[in-house]
């Protein structure tokens, strides 16, 4: 078959189509900044990571098959901001240290990361379920691994109960899921599920019924 694309995957191939074999995929800037301060015996932090690609963030699609479509088309734009500028808050937290009869506690709030007994370096598939990974920072040139876990909203206060035992007490006031590379994007795994989202088939549906 000299159809481009993949033989046995047409819907998770987008991402190749998109870029010719050798084309560059990614011209990225990025700040990742924060802002620590204290007042008293409380300490905060605020942080948040933005990032502009011009190479993706004006992208659009390649149709080889163009019986029913022209050969390019404009790209989602869920697809292109995911790809070619965003911002996502990093930290926004408080924290303070305190003593009661005689046992020093820690307590922090705010959006903050958590890590219990999973390696940092492990990103995807893991039992690490607290702080979800964003698979579009996983993939961005010069990522460092402690960028892609997304804070997640939580008051934790915890004490050393004897040495080498310490206790931790969580709540979290919400979650957010694992964040996936849109389909179109060049890691983008599957074309149809994760472009636009419920959106896009809304506006499909609608236009199909008229």
């Amino acid at each position: 078959v000299a159809a481009p694309g993949a033989f046995n995957g047409p819907n998770r191939d987008d991402g190749d189509l998109n870029y010719a074999q050798g084309s560059l995929t990614a011209a990225l800037t990025k700040l990742n900044t924060q802002v620590t301060g204290n007042w008293g015996d409380w300490n905060f932090k605020l942080g948040a990571l933005g990032y502009f690609d011009p190479r993706n963030a004006y992208k659009d699609e390649f149709h080889p098959d163009t019986f029913y479509q022209p050969a390019q088309t404009e790209m989602a734009k869920s697809a292109r901001n995911q790809g070619g500028k965003s911002w996502v808050l990093t930290d926004a937290l408080v924290n303070r240290v305190f003593k009661i009869y005689d046992h020093d506690f820690s307590f922090t709030g705010g959006w903050q990361h958590i890590r219990w007994g999973e390696s940092t370096l492990v990103a995807l598939n893991s039992v690490a379920e607290i702080n979800a990974p964003d698979q579009r920072l996983l993939y961005q040139p010069g990522t460092q691994i402690s960028e892609i876990f997304r804070p997640t909203p939580a008051v934790l206060l915890g004490t050393a109960l004897h040495d080498n035992v310490n206790l931790d007490l969580l709540y979290m006031f919400g979650w957010d899921p694992a964040q996936v590379a849109q389909g179109g994007t060049f890691y983008g795994a599957f074309d149809v599920y994760t472009r636009d989202g419920s959106k896009r088939s809304e506006e499909h549906t609608s236009e199909l019924q008229s």
